[in-house]
């Protein structure tokens, strides 16, 4: 939260909750199927336009607007971050003219999957161990190593726990039916 204030005053921003507001208005949050192929214009907006840690509050900020009242589309921008380097920009109807971080973004797949990835370091970060496990092990393949790079220089301590793979995957369901598989099965099983 902190320095996600900072990086809004330097930018001049009071209030990242209007922000909120008005990607909800720009893309008609409130009306958009629940379904993340549909929320990759909103995870680029974030993504281009916002320093990682307020692009963070802003999402979260999603579920605080009175007109998405009900509707947690917070999931959905994540997933559609994560799949960030299958996403063409230029096809999408966007409500910005030019990305504010990286102008790379709009051409180059390695960029995007790099400024996605440091939101998604944070999202790891700020879950249980075992939800964080779940979520990097059932991530695109194409990210992963993105999120690693940004978890470890994020998050260290965090990124040797989760990165070392000594069993904390175990706790999630996935886990833990992967596991029984393996006991009854054998090593081979998946």
């Amino acid at each position: 939260m902190r320095a996600a204030a900072v990086q809004g005053r330097s930018l001049g921003l009071k209030n990242p909750m209007a922000l909120a507001v008005e990607l909800v208005n720009h893309y008609s949050l409130n009306r958009k199927q629940a379904n993340w192929q549909e929320f990759g214009e909103v995870a680029f907006h974030l993504l281009s336009q916002w320093p990682p840690d307020l692009a963070y509050v802003i999402l979260y900020g999603l579920r605080e607007v009175k007109a998405m009242e009900g509707r947690d589309v917070v999931p959905f921008v994540l997933k559609a971050a994560e799949m960030m380097p299958h996403f063409n920009p230029t096809s999408a109807n966007m409500r910005l003219v030019a990305p504010r971080n990286n102008p790379q973004l709009l051409t180059d797949s390695s960029e995007r999957a790099r400024s996605a990835a440091k939101l998604l370091a944070r999202e790891i970060s700020n879950v249980p161990l075992r939800w964080a496990s779940g979520i990097y092990r059932s991530m695109d393949g194409t990210i992963k190593p993105f999120v690693a790079e940004q978890l470890k220089a994020y998050n260290p301590v965090g990124a040797a726990i989760l990165l070392s793979d000594h069993g904390s995957w175990l706790l999630t369901k996935s886990g833990v039916l992967k596991g029984l598989m393996r006991i009854c099965f054998g090593r081979g099983v998946e």
